[in-house]
Order: C-alpha cells, then sequence, then structure tokens
C-alpha cells in the first residue's frame, strides 16, 4: 500500500458518505493523494475508465472490465452486509414476499461474485 501512496486516487465526495473508505484512505495516508472526488460508485468507475487514478471499487462493478486491474484482494475492512427492507403494512402482500424470496435467491446465487474473487 505505501507504493500506492504516490499515485493519483479517486475518492468518495460527501454525498456518497462512505466512512468507511474514508477511514481506510486515512489509516493508509492515502486521501492526501486524492486528485478527484465523486458521489456516487458509478463515476468512481468512469473515472477509473479515464485513468483518472487508482480508487477502492467493488469487485462486482469492475471485474467484467478487462481494462480494470484489481491491485489486491477484497479489503476485510470494507466488507459490509446486504439487507433487503420492507415496510410493516407490505409483510403481509404475496407478491412482495415473492420479491424477496426472489431477490434473496439471486444475491445468495452471486455470493462469490459480489464477494469479489481473489487475485490469482
Amino acid at each position: 500500500m505505501e507504493a500506492l501512496a504516490n499515485e493519483p486516487w479517486i475518492g468518495a465526495g460527501p454525498r456518497l458518505q462512505d466512512s468507511s473508505v474514508d477511514l481506510w484512505m486515512d489509516n493508509h495516508a492515502l486521501k492526501q493523494a486524492c486528485v478527484y472526488r465523486v458521489d456516487t460508485l458509478v463515476s468512481i468507475l468512469s473515472a477509473i475508465r479515464s485513468r483518472m487514478g487508482l480508487a477502492v471499487i467493488p469487485c462486482y462493478l469492475a471485474d467484467e472490465d478487462p481494462d480494470i486491474v484489481q491491485l489486491t484482494d477484497p479489503i476485510p475492512e470494507l466488507e459490509y452486509g446486504l439487507w433487503f427492507l420492507m415496510h410493516p403494512d407490505l409483510r403481509g402482500v404475496v407478491r412482495i414476499h415473492a420479491l424477496m424470496d426472489f431477490l434473496t435467491d439471486t444475491v445468495r446465487s452471486q455470493k462469490e461474485r459480489l464477494a469479489g474473487r481473489r487475485l490469482r
């Protein structure tokens, strides 16, 4: 990580509010190397594609792009769970339960992809 601190970095803007990435960047002395800040993950991905700098981004967004290189294994400190929420008034609605079942099965089937592949 020390060698990467000399490279330009893309960071989260104030509206993205990703405090765990901010803290991780701060702990690795990368905040001062931040040359560009954006407020969406899609904007971070676009900035990476434009070769503006390095960034921390979920693997599932970049794995299929052959021009983006994963520099490290997934970062354990930046892992987080995924929750599906519904309004309490919708608990008894059959079609909402069908949707939740579908989403849950779909996400579980993509568990490895969402977790990020390990470097080979």
